[in-house]
């Protein structure tokens, strides 16, 4: 099968797919970056334009056509949001898309939409407030305050991949500095987060569900958050009422830990997984607090830890499209082996062609 997966660049999403089936025998892959920097073949690598461009999506289009591409992968939650606007494009030229449906990706690629969904249907969740920068900051943090007691978070309600652009609040005098910050530099909205539980029980769990929108396979990682890799924001805890840990701590996405079986969170992904109706990869972030499960994210996409799973026989984006092209394919749990998943940074050299200096 002739593959093109996008964003196959640095730690994220896209390198992460193609880390998974790069070294299977059944795919032709094409990957591309927006900047010429990857870790993938750089003879099957094309230069794209960025996501938001007006040329994206023709260009996208028309170098499948070209490659004779027959499934395309986004690799990041920006080109998973335009190509799924052009469905229609790609579906009239033969070329099959490995993503969610457009109703999943337009709930959960928006923070303020998957609380809806969330309050709708009975799962735990952070209080959430909208904020609102077009107003003084003094007001926006009284709007807050009615709502949330520190510790909490401020986020952007849109994009935020790897937990980018994320604030730990734990005084009102931190709040005011820090939403003055954010109305200087940032354009999108913003919400405000309560801080639920320990860093100690933070699990990423990904479910797949088939194309009737039933969850079949589910993997679960209980979170190591001790690295500087998979740590993007710690601060010293000073809202010990609320939370016992010393340390306050928000997590990248770059996951490692503890990989087990953990049935009571797949139970719990399949339940949250068919209640949205879920067709693919769908990716949940949570913690267990007073042994509750606190969902504070959904990504509609495969995981940071893709080729973790791949590494433990949970090989996600094979398994989706062998459903997808196989007529023998079982919607059934994977099985996978259980241990510790550790990550770490890899080294690569190119050299330039015909450029050697003796």
């Amino acid at each position: 099968m002739n593959i093109m997966i996008t964003a196959v660049g640095d730690a994220n999403v896209g390198a992460q797919i193609y880390s998974a089936l790069q070294n299977l025998p059944d795919y032709e892959i094409s990957i591309t970056n927006i900047v010429p920097l990857t870790t993938g073949n750089p003879d099957n690598f094309i230069l794209a334009p960025l996501a938001s461009s007006k040329i994206y999506i023709n260009f996208i289009l028309e170098t499948c056509i070209d490659r004779k591409i027959e499934m395309l992968i986004p690799g990041s939650e920006a080109e998973l949001a335009v190509i799924s606007k052009h469905r229609r494009l790609f579906k009239e030229k033969g070329i099959t898309l490995l993503m969610n449906t457009e109703q999943v990706l337009d709930t959960c690629l928006d923070k303020e939409k998957t609380v809806e969904f969330l309050k709708k249907n009975n799962f735990n969740y952070p209080r959430t407030v909208k904020i609102h920068l077009e107003k003084r900051v003094e007001l926006i943090l009284d709007s807050i305050e009615k709502e949330i007691m520190p510790p909490y978070v401020l986020k952007p309600n849109v994009g935020a991949g790897g937990s980018k652009d994320i604030y730990i609040i734990q005084s009102r005098e931190e709040a005011l500095h820090i939403l003055n910050y954010i109305k200087l530099t940032s354009h999108g909205q913003f919400i405000a987060q309560e801080y639920v539980g320990s860093y100690n029980e933070e699990y990423t769990i990904g479910v797949m569900s088939n194309q009737q929108a039933k969850a079949y396979s589910a993997f679960v990682l209980k979170r190591n958050l001790t690295s500087t890799l998979s740590v993007r924001n710690i601060v010293k805890n000073q809202c010990f009422k609320r939370i016992k840990d010393d340390n306050l701590i928000i997590s990248t996405g770059i996951s490692q830990g503890h990989v087990g079986d953990y049935p009571k969170l797949k139970k719990f992904a399949f339940n949250v997984a068919n209640a949205i109706g879920s067709i693919g990869p769908l990716n949940i972030q949570c913690r267990i607090h007073n042994e509750d499960i606190y969902i504070f994210e959904i990504n509609p996409r495969f995981s940071g830890t893709t080729s973790i799973r791949a590494l433990c026989g949970h090989n996600d984006p094979e398994i989706m499209i062998s459903e997808l092209t196989s007529k023998d394919f079982t919607s059934k749990q994977i099985p996978y082996t259980h241990g510790l998943a550790i990550r770490s940074l890899k080294n690569q050299f190119i050299p330039e062609k015909g450029n050697r200096n003796e």
